[in-house]
């Protein structure tokens, strides 16, 4: 609103930042219980281990995706040269695909893995 920007691209950064927060948490989680440290006593070396350094490798990798996907568009909105209500389908369903699909992996798999990894030490 600060910035005067139109509802359209309002609407689409806070549900962009709404997704990240939860894809960025399921990360954070799944890398955590993939490679738990039980014996540090220090939780500030817990960060700085293998899945600590992991997770803020993956979390500035999946930032820099999403931003970089949603760049192209945003600019050629911003710049008024293709505003993204006048994108044609064929451009827009496949932008669409492939950030739903990107926040779908980072959301389930390291969920996923780490709920395995859960079950065998429970074992």
């Amino acid at each position: 609103y600060v910035l005067k920007t139109g509802p359209f691209m309002r609407y689409l950064s806070v549900g962009t930042v709404f997704l990240m927060s939860f894809c960025l948490t399921a990360l954070s989680v799944g890398l955590g219980a993939i490679s738990p440290d039980f014996r540090e006593d220090n939780p500030a070396r817990i960060a700085n281990g293998f899945g600590g350094t992991m997770n803020v490798v993956l979390s500035l990798l999946y930032t820099g995706v999403i931003i970089a996907l949603l760049m192209y568009p945003v600019y050629l909105d911003a710049s008024g040269r293709r505003p993204l209500r006048s994108w044609p389908l064929s451009l827009a369903i496949p932008y669409m695909i492939i950030f739903i699909l990107i926040n779908i992996v980072v959301l389930v798999l390291p969920m996923k893995i780490g709920l395995r990894k859960w079950r065998i030490m429970e074992m």
